[in-house]
């Protein structure tokens, strides 16, 4: 059809359907299969973590451990406690990653997403200063009024040059992205040598692209992905706790 594209749509390896989504969510323990554990959580809010996902539905049956079930403060809304694993721990493991690599300062290319909006609020604690994009202004006004200092609208013009002064002034050498495509190569353009451009999500719906091959080459920029699993497995958990 002239003007317009028409893209197949596939579903992964080793999905087949109907399958119910979800990997968390909350809820309260209406019945146990016995033990101490899940007898000790019956009547009470948890909160429940499974890889292979199913947690989008009424009922759900899970072993009575953490992470796959974990009792919560019984005053928390299941509203927010419906994402109390993977955000959560995914805010703290970028700031420790960044400190890992020698930049408590560090920029996030989506800081008005959930996740950014915790790491803000997580950012005094951890130690870190977070360099926050977002693409409108509501989204500045959002994340200042949770306590962020430093907030690029990328909508506006000479938003590349605010992000480099920042760069300098801030000693940053470590970005992540959750927008790929373009973006990663952008960014990475702006980092100095020696930093790294650490992917962990695909927003844009691209491949990751535009990357400045001279500078990886001559001026060892690197690019990494991150998991919140291989974090975990890492030792990362520990931290936490």
């Amino acid at each position: 059809m002239r003007g317009r594209c028409v893209r197949q749509l596939t579903l992964p390896e080793g999905l087949k359907l109907p399958k119910v989504f979800g990997r968390e969510g909350s809820g309260v323990v209406v019945a146990s299969g016995g033990g101490l554990m899940a007898g000790g959580m019956v009547g009470k809010k948890v909160g429940v973590c499974v890889r292979e996902g199913g947690t989008w539905q009424e009922y759900v049956c899970m072993p009575a451990k953490p992470p796959s079930a974990c009792v919560l403060d019984q005053s928390l809304p299941v509203e927010s406690a419906a994402s109390f694993f993977v955000n959560p721990l995914t805010a703290v493991a970028l700031c420790d990653v960044a400190k890992s690599k020698g930049s408590p300062a560090f920029i996030h290319t989506v800081g008005n997403s959930q996740l950014g909006q915790m790491m803000v609020k997580l950012a005094k604690s951890e130690g870190v200063t977070i360099v926050n994009m977002v693409r409108k202004e509501e989204g500045k006004t959002l994340l200042q009024s949770l306590g962020a200092e430093h907030v690029v609208v990328t909508s506006k013009t000479g938003w590349e040059e605010e992000i480099q002064t920042l760069v300098k002034k801030l000693n940053i050498s470590v970005v992540f992205d959750a927008i790929a495509g373009d973006m990663t190569g952008t960014m990475m353009k702006m980092m100095p040598a020696k930093s790294t451009t650490i992917v962990y999500g695909g927003l844009s719906g691209a491949t990751v692209g535009n990357l400045p091959v001279i500078d990886m080459i001559y001026g060892s920029k690197k690019m990494e992905a991150f998991y919140l699993g291989s974090w975990m497995i890492a030792g990362g958990m520990l931290k936490t706790t």
